[in-house]
């Protein structure tokens, strides 16, 4: 997979922690004249985009377009098969709470 860095060498890219599906999922933020862009980490080609005046109207905006591309797509579709490997590589917040409160792990003596 091409790195998302290469292919946009004109943008600079803003280093922001980004929590729910677009932190889980890698997405990247860049700073364009005016405003911010939000992508996959994968090809620019094949990337769902999210345009805002902030950061936040960025990926508020990928996740917009996210949810109808999803939506919509088609088998082999190359955003939801990167969608599904990383979604089913991690474990739900919920879950991973659960385990930690009840699943303690146990040090070796």
């Amino acid at each position: 997979m091409p790195n998302i860095l290469s292919q946009m060498p004109r943008r600079k890219s803003v280093d922001v922690s980004l929590d729910g599906l677009a932190g889980k999922l890698g997405a990247v933020i860049f700073s364009e004249s005016p405003g911010f862009l939000c992508v996959l980490p994968q090809d620019i080609h094949e990337s769902i985009l999210g345009r805002g005046n902030s950061v936040a109207e960025a990926v508020n905006n990928w996740d917009e377009k996210l949810k109808a591309h999803l939506r919509n797509s088609t088998t082999g579709d190359p955003v939801v098969d990167y969608v599904q490997k990383i979604l089913s590589s991690t474990t739900p917040d919920h879950v991973q709470s659960f385990y930690d409160q009840f699943y303690p792990v146990r040090k070796k003596q």
